[in-house]
């Protein structure tokens, strides 16, 4: 699912949609905020579960392997960087613990030491999306719609993760504020049916 249509398509054509319509004609590599796009698309392995989309144990597997995977980058990525981790300490990390072959396993060890922080990017993404998810859960309680959560994640196109956060935000505040006024205008025929009745009593008394 992480490259799948859902994954990634749909982040290019949403942004089509959304309020800001001329954004899609920004060249597509032009920003590329890897933790935004690479984020959603771990984020669409979650909803895989949601969606009932892995039937057999064997599915499951395969994406806790995968998971495995983005979580070793973390560890691998920035052990190299910042902790003195080997080159081939990293290599029999993934080769112990995720299943890749040696081959694979030095290939992606290459390129965590090529491009320092690029591998963290998919993890600290996903993981931003969740929470500001649950955020949103916790603030709307009822009035969370999952869909309007989706479109204010994707309708601004790729973002940095801070802005994607503010933006969130500005979707919970706007949710907040048409529930009160819909509150308030449920409110509106008891106040007239009030005023009504005391008019009429003044009258009859």
């Amino acid at each position: 699912l992480q490259s799948s249509y859902l994954a990634r398509s749909k982040q290019q054509s949403w942004r089509t949609k959304g309020s800001l319509s001329d954004y899609f004609m920004i060249p597509y590599q032009f920003p590329f905020y890897t933790a935004f796009v690479e984020g959603w698309g771990l984020y669409s392995e979650f909803l895989g579960e949601e969606m009932g989309i892995y039937k057999t144990d064997y599915d499951r597997i395969g994406r806790f392997a995968f998971e495995l995977l983005r979580a070793y980058r973390l560890v691998i990525d920035t052990g190299i960087h910042a902790k003195q981790m080997t080159r081939q300490h990293g290599i029999d990390l993934l080769t112990n613990f995720t299943g890749l072959s040696e081959k694979q396993a030095s290939i992606e060890v290459d390129r965590y030491i090529t491009i320092p922080g690029q591998a963290c990017a998919y993890k600290f993404g996903e993981l931003k999306i969740l929470e500001l998810r649950k955020k949103a859960e916790k603030a709307l309680g009822d009035a969370f719609d999952v869909k309007d959560f989706h479109a204010a994640v994707l309708e601004s196109g790729r973002v940095p993760l801070d802005m994607l956060e503010q933006i969130v935000n500005n979707m919970i505040e706007n949710k907040k504020a048409s529930k009160n006024h819909a509150s308030a205008l449920s409110q509106i025929p008891s106040l007239l049916f009030l005023v009504s009745s005391r008019v009429l009593y003044s009258y009859c008394y």
